[in-house]
């Protein structure tokens, strides 16, 4: 999640004899500090610091508010780690303070108060940390969600109760949480251990590790199912004691889930008649021109008419009888290259594994989505104006890595956006055992991707580094593992089994989604499965940071076209078929007994 600097401090003097707690409201005095935060860029802090001294001084607590005292946040430091002389120096004189901030989550989620000239409602983590001066560190962080500023006195009341119970000794300490293993799909039972008797608990879950939970349960057992949750989507679970009315910190978050049901297919007849919108004109020249070099890649895949039906009756065979699905509108997809595969994720159905040479062989005629620069290697090429240390023999006909690191020096003037790297690899050398290598870029220092490498062709691999105003070079580091990313690899002094790699050329351009002809291509898809036979799972993460364990299909091929739900799709109708060779064979018996 990220921080923001929306950061007020609230201190608290409390008059305490040593660490223990006294209901003395005589002897206790707290010190609430103004909110350091730019003016009116979270209204709702005032109300906040307005409810939690209110909330305090029902603890027990006098509280007095403190204008004079002024120092800068940004130098705390949380969780009993060493603060700097920040408390120490602002002439607070009594035994623990009180540091507080608020993170806004989403944003503006609503604007219930726009009309009575508040606010608008946000949605919030508040976080209290409670400092001890004698020792000079922070004792105890305590954090909550709410909606601000409609929810300030309720999320006050919670964190005022739970720093006195603190200070009591009395926050239970929920231990051992657990999420069931074999998540049953009627339920995810969650179990815990709790030292301290008759305290109830409550179960909370949510979709992302930060936020925001929601309550799934209250009970007064140390077991509770959850079968509420939606199925295939992984929740993080935590359990807080409730003690005097007041809910607890939270456990640290288990994972847990409830298997989906198998997919239902879609009916293909329904997406077939669906196509019927016309070409659209191309907007300008660019777009126009762009289109002809998509179509001169597509011809050498596409499909002649008899085929199509020929294969469709196929399929159609097979959806009646249940041993195959068909399911479109894939929502985000990944491809191992190495392995001439594409994962295919469909939220809340499952993850379609489609392995066929003959869509990496499309792969690897797509052209970059804008003008690239282009880095070629070779005695006539110009990879010596671009490469740095790490290379091998850049004049000679093969230029190839020079073990565990390369790097390169490239020119990105695309502000704003973000660089698509293209590897052309002709060979790879002192490559060892025939399994993937792992390969990690890095731009200007920050890892920008990791991938596989098993045979030569194409890597198109999309960086993570978006290019800051006015642009900037690019220096980039390949660094190249044994096996699986991120294990060590070069040992060898002898480089025998040292992973290199020659190169053929590398592009770098601006990505740029809807020119993209290999993703039109897989998002325009209808993809044809069977159930795998070890019925596995796969954990993936969506776009919006959910995360899913969906059952993973074989795919058994892939119908598309270039124009969605075009009527004259089969002009331009590609298939992909799966190249296992179990499901080629299932396929042709069913071609035998149809033509029978």
């Amino acid at each position: 999640m990220k921080r923001s600097s929306l950061i007020f401090i609230v201190s608290i003097c409390i008059a305490l004899a040593g660490r223990g707690f006294t209901q003395d409201r005589n002897r206790a005095s707290i010190t609430v500090l103004p909110l350091l935060a730019p003016a009116g860029e979270l209204q709702c802090a005032g109300d906040f610091r307005a409810s939690l001294s209110a909330a305090l001084a029902g603890k027990g607590l006098d509280t007095v508010v403190r204008d004079d005292i002024a120092f800068d946040a940004g130098a705390h430091s949380y969780a009993g780690t060493p603060d700097s002389e920040i408390f120490a120096s602002s002439a607070i004189t009594g035994s623990h303070a009180l540091a507080a901030e608020i993170i806004p989550v989403n944003g503006k989620t609503a604007d219930a108060g726009a009309a009575r000239g508040a606010a608008a409602v946000t949605m919030c983590l508040v976080r209290v940390c409670l400092y001890s001066v004698p020792d000079r560190r922070f004792v105890y962080v305590s954090e909550d969600y709410g909606m601000l500023p409609d929810e300030a006195g309720k999320l006050a009341a919670t964190l005022a109760g739970r720093t006195a119970l603190f200070l009591q000794g009395r926050i239970p300490g929920i231990t051992g949480v657990k999420a069931a293993a074999s998540n049953p799909p009627d339920g995810v039972t969650i179990s815990w251990e709790s030292p301290a008797s008759g305290v109830s608990s409550i179960v909370t879950r949510s979709r992302l590790i930060d936020g925001p939970r929601e309550i799934a349960g209250e009970t007064s057992s140390t077991e509770f199912t959850d079968r509420a949750g939606d199925p295939a989507v992984v929740y993080y679970y935590r359990v807080s004691g409730v003690v005097d009315g007041v809910v607890c910190d939270p456990s640290p978050a288990v994972k847990g889930y409830r298997k989906s049901a198998p997919p239902a297919s879609e009916d293909l007849d329904a997406i077939i008649n669906a196509r019927k919108k016309k070409y659209p004109e191309p907007a300008d020249p660019a777009e126009k021109a762009r289109i002809e070099r998509d179509f001169a890649v597509m011809s050498q895949f596409s499909v002649n008419l008899f085929s199509i039906n020929f294969i469709l009756n196929i399929v159609r065979q097979y959806l009646k009888s249940g041993q195959v699905i068909a399911l479109s509108n894939v929502a985000q997809f990944t491809v191992d290259r190495a392995e001439r595969t594409v994962y295919l994720v469909y939220p809340g159905k499952c993850v379609i594994k489609l392995f066929s040479g003959r869509l990496f062989r499309f792969y690897n005629q797509c052209p970059p989505t804008d003008d690239p620069l282009s880095v070629t290697f070779g005695v006539s090429g110009n990879a010596k104006d671009y490469i740095g240390s790490g290379w091998l023999s850049p004049e000679e006909s093969m230029t190839r890595t020079d073990g565990a690191r390369a790097e390169m020096l490239v020119p990105f003037k695309a502000e704003g956006k973000s660089p698509m790297l293209d590897m052309y690899v002709s060979q790879i050398v002192f490559a060892g055992p025939y399994k993937p290598y792992g390969v990690a870029v890095t731009v200007n220092d920050s890892i920008g991707a990791h991938f596989r490498i098993k045979e030569k062709g194409r890597y198109s691999v999309p960086l993570d580094y978006v290019s800051p105003a006015g642009g900037e070079p690019l220096r980039l580091g390949f660094h190249f593992y044994e096996g699986n990313f991120p294990a060590a690899s070069g040992q060898d002094i002898d480089r025998k089994n040292r992973f290199s790699v020659a190169m053929e050329k590398v592009l770098v351009y601006p990505y740029i989604e809807q020119n993209d002809l290999f993703r039109r291509i897989i998002q325009n898809s209808v993809v044809f499965a069977v159930q795998g036979q070890d019925n596995r799972e796969m954990n993936v993460t969506l776009k919006d940071g959910v995360e899913m364990s969906l059952p993973v299909y074989e795919g058994v091929g892939m119908a598309t076209q270039y124009y969605r739900d075009s009527a004259d799709w089969k002009k331009n109708a590609l298939l992909f078929e799966s190249s296992d060779e179990d499901i080629r064979a299932k396929i042709k018996e069913a071609a035998k007994s149809l033509k029978k």
